[in-house]
């Protein structure tokens, strides 16, 4: 949504860009009025917490540019064993199975997020299942892990 530690307009400039390469992408969540989609690109909103994860369950990789510390969305896309392209300092970074899209450094362009999602989906492109159970046992340990020291006496 229109958030500024969200990159929406970012982040659908660089979905535009990858669903125009031929990769099959669904966009979640609110995007504003004046932003572009491109035709091929799934949008969804307003969906149950059940159509969310059914939706990430079929997915190989979550793209999140948001600058946010915590995300649920990314935390249920690891726990689900998918990979999270994110930026780094983000929470998705945290998350196994994450893919920095630049290092800390880097400027981030439009350009350089569409090659680097193009050079690592394009790794990702075989579905490997071994790895997609390891980023979701992973993931789910760091769960127990902080559900264990929040509710610690």
């Amino acid at each position: 949504g229109p958030h500024p530690l969200k990159n929406t307009k970012l982040t659908v400039s660089v979905l535009n860009r990858l669903a125009e390469a031929g990769y099959v992408i669904s966009v979640i969540g609110s995007v504003p009025k004046n932003i572009y989609l491109h035709k091929d690109i799934k949008y969804y909103f307003g969906l149950t917490r059940d159509e969310v994860i059914s939706l990430i369950g079929n997915s190989v990789a979550i793209l999140s540019l948001s600058l946010e510390e915590a995300g649920f969305f990314t935390f249920e896309a690891a726990a689900c064993g998918c990979f999270i392209l994110c930026l780094p300092s983000s929470g998705g970074a945290a998350l196994p199975g994450a893919k920095e899209l630049v290092l800390k450094t880097e400027t981030v362009t439009e350009e350089v997020l569409y090659q680097r999602c193009d050079d690592i989906m394009k790794k990702l492109s075989v579905w490997d299942e071994d790895a997609s159970r390891q980023i979701s046992e992973a993931t789910r340990e760091k769960h127990n892990y902080a559900r264990k020291f929040f509710y610690q006496n």
